[in-house]
């Protein structure tokens, strides 16, 4: 039987089953408190084939094979219940072991034979234990011991105190035999681990809305009273029950602690006994779980009046005004966020400009980069990228700073004393650096104009045939007294070697060429009162400027071949209106949006801008790239989705769909994605594509491509039957119909992941549900197996997740612990420490709940927000101090202090309707990564990771039109989480073209509450109809609505508490007025 035959055949996985420390050995005497453990029943035993290597070591995105998963092969029991090595039949070499699914702490090891008699010298003996990061990814190392024969069999022990093996722990050991013929067969296998014990008696109360007996199990205890072979026993609701049981100390090893499990009927969970010792109780509340020491004198009831004041900070936010912009951002917004390069480009442009703080400016090109897995695509290699020319200002007597960081793809330089930047006319890409010293102020405007003609056969209305960097430099002297003044411009153009081009000095100004090329033109026409001059590669302007007086030069960069003989590029006022009429142009093309509140309506602006500027293109201008960032990192078949997301939903269709071409065109033969940092963006692609396929319903394109996207839907589903194992005894293993383990993000172990096995469903069911509207044949069998892998997907994190310990608040209630991987029975600190602690937030299982794999309302959601809000939300930083937290919880917490998008509790607030905690996540998500002075978003605080990170700028997109428009179910939500700080009288708040899985919609709300009255102008989409359109108004004061009106006539729909009117969605135009 070869290898993937066996597996199918008897599968392969680690017991669920937990061993009561009955097992348990006196170590030293029978009176000693630190006993010998056996964990072996908590493993299965496995053999492995001697053709596999010694280690294993898959790449962080490539497709893992049957092999690759199981390569442990379970070793079947005889009827007798003892194993027979399975041996090389010309050797006699075999292997026997264990398997844990985490990693666990040995100190001994014994094997018994059937045939004492036919024991094995030493020499023929040896043990090994894996080292590595997962059970996936390891190699296998000798066991540093002693073996000693005992009379039954063999006892090994380990000797070296720092051996991994005891100190971290692992995840398998294996027995090895040479010459075993005929096979040996053993009676037991066991792995000791030595641990201190002590007696304890618990009193648990159930309280409501349990009804039924609940069943509990032990773990890693012995239950004393009342008595039970299996550790397990019911307890009966509403009423106490004692418990007289024996239990672990564990130490720095969690996976030792001891622990009971509530098998709920509707949600499994753990309580750890440790907690209960520690702080005198355990009070799951939402789940009606009170577990205390039977000595602690606390009932329930005095534990409930002890904590009774105490509120949650979501309690808290639900009480409270709405949280504002201008709030978060006047308190709490990091001055260091502003510093950073700005990019500059036409849409989708492949000709870049960066522009450093310091005012000097890189002109960059992005080659193409070929459809390969290779990180080059992601933009971080030197070939895909070609440096012409970088400008160097130097101002009056100011020096830039050169440092490691100046170059690509940082760009860091730093701001002089006193410099400001701000965009010209509020949005537009246009910086403005004003830097004061020496007595004037000298002042830069930089931007790109489309200089020449759209291009021929452009679809998108992007490109142009002469994009044009302008620069404009001024030096103003507003004082009553003639100044000295100073402006160099170094010029170069090998970056590497820091190489000048050759400067000519023609009619009007300096040009610098290479060969035949015009790099650049500076023009010094506008320099009345100073002399300009060459020095080297520097062009000097200087002179004695009068007071009230002002000069200016221009820097002109041109991305095409310019005839040096005729060099003319027209007025620089009008390539700046150029460059206006060009973006407004493009934000007509999508949703157009106007709010009350002015720095909010341009970051929105700014934001789509931005996802284009970042973005390069493809197959001559077919294709869009939406880099991740600016110059860090980028494509990536992840992060990259959100820009697409974002863009779609703000209904820039045509970005949107050329963008996932883009991933399309990279779909291998069997049509897998990835572009070497994660496979899980492969779901989060399929999911994007699949919305933005309902949001236009552009049937000829799904058509197009549907081949394609059925390779990938029939992918998912290969990848899908690979776990599908059962144990020797017929058992599903815990990780049965999981996808495969991959990584997630910047964290590099291979394990299965919640976040990535919801992103996988939500793909498959998106793309069959797309694929279905055009009649795919394939379409049905997908959606099946999407619900299938729905189900293994609850089935394994719910088996999971009645092994995991509740955690607690600080409001003295414990929530149960919603687990961030499958087959993992600890918190992501317990199990991988501290510094990966975040990981429950960006990959937590919330993300089961936003992606549709448990319904909006499912506890889990509001389990993990509490969590985040409660303690990690609240976790102080060098920006966010303790005090700072302390004195105004409400801006300087309610943030992930990671990547602020990434946890997506945002979206669990809009799910169920939480409307004040919703407003306070989306603001607050804004603040610590937002750059005001050029309005794009930094990946990290501190002015950190990518700059310009338009994976950020497209999930605050997607927040932006879940907060004016949201589709739930059939129904069609419109200003759902407005805030109503923009309702005050007199301010309007329009979003119109807003594209929706109904079609176009457009509404305008108009206050006037000073007359008592809010208004209401809604065009309704023309494609299809909603079951209703369901308005929210929300008066400033949180007066209710006291009658409404709809087209003039009274209309009775309305909720006064919800602030909500029901609409009929069948006319074509709707006017509401809401009287107060």
């Amino acid at each position: 039987m070869n290898k993937i035959n066996m597996l199918q055949t008897i599968g392969f996985s680690i017991s669920l089953t937990i061993l009561a420390c009955c097992s348990a050995q006196a170590a030293s005497s029978q009176n000693s408190e630190r006993e010998l453990f056996d964990i072996a029943d908590q493993a299965y035993i496995v053999s492995w084939d001697f053709k596999d290597p010694k280690y294993q070591y898959p790449r962080r995105s490539e497709e893992l094979e049957i092999d690759d998963l199981f390569f442990d092969r379970f070793m079947v029991p005889m009827e007798d219940g003892s194993y027979m090595l399975s041996t090389m039949p010309t050797t006699g070499q075999g292997m026997i072991g264990l398997q844990w699914y985490s990693k666990r702490r040995i100190d001994q090891l014994y094997i018994e034979f059937a045939n004492p008699e036919r024991i094995p010298p030493k020499e023929q003996v040896k043990l090994e234990y894996w080292v590595g990061g997962s059970i996936f990814e390891g190699q296998w190392v000798s066991l540093p011991g002693e073996l000693v024969k005992e009379a039954k069999g063999l006892r090994y022990v380990i000797t070296d105190t720092n051996c991994r093996a005891v100190t971290e722990g692992t995840a398998k050991v294996r027995w090895y035999f040479d010459k075993a013929i005929p096979s040996y067969i053993f009676t037991k296998l066991q792995a000791l681990t030595q641990l201190p014990w002590k007696i304890t008696t618990l009193q648990i109360e159930l309280e409501e809305p349990i009804k039924n007996p609940v069943p509990i199990q032990l773990n890693n205890a012995q239950l004393i009273s009342p008595q039970s072979e299996t550790n397990a026993i019911q307890l009966p609701p509403l009423k106490k029950s004692t418990l007289k049981l024996k239990y672990c100390l564990h130490g720095k090893h969690i996976s030792e602690r001891s622990t009971i499990t509530f098998d709920l009927s509707d949600y499994p969970f753990a309580v750890a006994i440790k907690d209960v010792l520690d702080n005198g109780c355990v009070y799951v509340r939402d789940l009606g779980v009170f577990v205390t020491t039977a000595d602690s004198g606390i009932t329930l009831d005095q534990y409930k009046k002890q904590i009774q004041s105490q509120q949650t900070t979501l309690e808290k936010v639900r009480q409270m005004p709405d949280q504002s912009f201008d709030n978060v951002m006047s308190k709490a917004h990091p001055a260091i966020q502003n510093n950073g390069p700005a990019m500059l480009s036409l849409a989708c442009d492949n000709n870049k400009f960066v522009l450093r703080q310091d005012g000097s400016i890189r002109y960059l090109v992005n080659l193409e980069a070929p459809p390969t897995h290779r990180k080059s695509e992601r933009g971080h290699r030197d070939e895909f990228r070609r440096d012409i020319i970088e400008v160097i200002p130097y101002f009056g007597s100011l020096t830039p700073s050169f440092n490691l960081y100046r170059e690509w793809p940082w760009f860091t330089a730093e701001k002089y004393p006193g410099q400001t930047r701000s965009l010209e006319d509020s949005y537009y890409p246009a910086p403005l650096n004003t830097i004061p010293t020496d007595g004037v102020t000298y002042k830069q405007k930089t931007f790109v104009a489309p200089s020449g003609n759209p291009l021929p056969n452009d679809t998108t209305g992007y490109y142009n045939t002469q994009p044009l960097l302008v620069s404009k430099f001024s030096i103003e002297n507003t004082s009553d007294q003639t100044k000295p003044v100073s402006l160099k411009l170094k010029l170069i153009n090998d970056i590497r070697t820091n190489a000048a081009p050759e400067i000519r000095t023609i009619n009007g100004g300096f040009a610098a060429v290479n060969a035949h090329q015009l790099l650049a033109f500076i023009e010094t026409a506008g320099l009345k009162k100073l002399s300009s001059r060459l020095s080297d590669s520097t062009i000097i302007i200087e002179g004695q400027l009068p007071a009230q007086s002002s000069n200016s030069c221009i820097v002109y960069i041109p991305t095409w071949d310019v005839d040096i003989q005729n060099i003319s590029f027209g007025d620089d006022s009008k390539l700046f209106s150029k460059m206006k009429n060009y973006w407004d142009s493009f934000l007509t093309k999508g949703a157009d949006i106007q709010i009350p509140d002015p720095q909010l309506n341009n970051l929105i602006k700014a934001s789509m801008i931005n996802c284009t500027i970042t973005a390069r293109n493809e197959c001559n201008h077919t294709n869009i790239a939406p880099w991740v960032s600016a110059a860090h990192f980028g494509i990536m078949e992840s992060e990259s989705q959100s820009i697409i997301e974002g863009m779609s939903l703000m209904g820039h269709e045509q970005f949107a769909q050329n963008g996932l071409d883009f991933f399309i065109r990279r779909y291998n033969n069997d049509g897998m994605l990835t572009s070497g940092y994660t496979l899980m963006g492969m779901g989060w692609h399929l999911r994007v594509l699949g919305q933005h396929f309902q949001l236009y319903r552009n049937d000829s394109w799904l058509r197009a491509n549907e081949s394609k996207i059925s390779s990938a839907c029939d992918w998912i589903v290969k990848q899908h039957e690979k776990t599908k194992m059962l144990t020797p005894s017929g058992q599903k293993v815990l990780e049965y119909g999981l996808m495969p383990p991959g990584t997630s993000a910047d964290w590099p172990l291979l394990m299965y992941g919640i976040r990535p096995q919801a992103e996988f469903y939500a793909g498959l069911n998106a793309a069959a549900k797309a694929l279905a509207e055009i009649q795919n044949p394939q379409s049905g069998n997908f959606l099946h197996k999407a619900e299938n892998l729905q189900n293994d997907i609850i089935s394994s994190y719910r088996r999971t997740q009645r092994r995991c310990p509740a955690v607690p608040l600080p409001t003295g209630v414990y929530v149960p612990y919603c687990p961030t991987v499958a087959t993992q029975f600890t918190t992501i600190a317990d199990t991988f420490g501290p510094g990966l602690a975040v990981k429950d937030v960006s990959m937590g299982a919330q993300h089961l709940v936003v992606l549709g794999i448990l319904p909006p309302d499912a506890k889990d959601g509001y389990f993990k927000a509490d969590r985040f809000e409660d303690v990690f939300f609240k976790s102080p930083t060098a920006d966010f101090p303790a005090e700072k937290i302390r004195d105004d919880w409400l801006s300087y917490t309610g943030f992930y202090r990671g990547q602020p998008y990434y946890p997506r509790i945002t979206d669990v607030y809009a799910l169920n309707d939480d409307v004040k905690p919703f407003i306070r996540s989306y603001f607050n998500n804004i603040m610590p990564i937002v750059n005001t002075e050029v309005l794009t978003f930094w990946e990290h605080f501190r002015a950190s990771g990518g700059w310009n990170k338009t994976h950020e700028t497209g999930w605050f997109l997607q927040q932006t039109r879940m907060m004016l428009v949201d589709e739930k179910d059939n129904d069609l939500w419109l200003a759902p989480f407005v805030t109503n700080h923009w309702m005050q009288d007199g301010m309007k708040l329009a979003a119109k073209n807003m594209p929706t899985r109904f079609g176009n919609i457009s509404f305008e709300i108009n206050s006037q509450i000073a007359k008592g009255i809010i208004e209401a102008d809604i065009i309704t989409p023309k494609r299809s109809q909603p079951n209703s359109i369901i308005l929210r108004l929300r008066h400033p004061q949180q007066k209710q609505m006291k009658s409404v009106t709809v087209n003039g006539k009274t209309y009775k729909d309305f909720d006064p508490v919800k602030e909500t009117i029901r609409l009929n969605a069948h006319l074509p135009h709707i006017s509401v007025k809401a009287q107060y």
